[in-house]
């Protein structure tokens, strides 16, 4: 009980530190970001209304009604033109093409928060960065002292 009250914990100090870290981008984001980013909102709650329709219809299977089917095609039609959005977006920013992170879509197969798999996994990437910019930083340090010590051999 107590691993899951610390997990929780943890996820509500993430989601806030999102929320910080996200405000803080959209103040100095294009407009162009600022209508991707709405774009791919839209996406993500198409596709849950997508999701919940596909429930409905299924809990219903026995006797499906015609208007969760109706509602079921119109989520899917929406989630089809938010990600058209997106891609207009992309393309007006200048991306040809994104990926998303297989880890993501792993943390969406397994019923845990993409929003929070994904701030983790960016996470994981700045730090991966930090340290290999650290590992850089000391190579550089290696070599200008090499190379200063095999001027100095050379010169006597």
């Amino acid at each position: 009980m107590d691993e899951e009250i610390v997990e929780i914990e943890e996820l509500a100090s993430a989601t806030e530190d999102g929320k910080a870290l996200l405000e803080e981008a959209r103040k100095v984001a294009s407009p162009n970001l600022l209508t991707l980013e709405n774009d791919l909102v839209n996406a993500i709650q198409s596709i849950t209304a997508v999701a919940d329709s596909a429930y409905l219809v299924k809990s219903v299977q026995a006797e499906p009604s015609q208007p969760a089917s109706i509602d079921s095609r119109a989520s899917i039609i929406s989630y089809i033109e938010a990600l058209r959005s997106a891609k207009e977006s992309c393309s007006q920013l200048g991306v040809a093409e994104a990926e998303v992170p297989t880890e993501v879509f792993d943390a969406i197969d397994q019923g845990r928060n993409p929003q929070i798999s994904t701030l983790k996994i960016l996470e994981d990437i700045n730090d991966s960065d930090g340290t290999l910019q650290g590992k850089q930083l000391l190579l550089k340090i290696l070599h200008d002292s090499l190379s200063e010590f095999y001027k100095g051999e050379n010169a006597a």
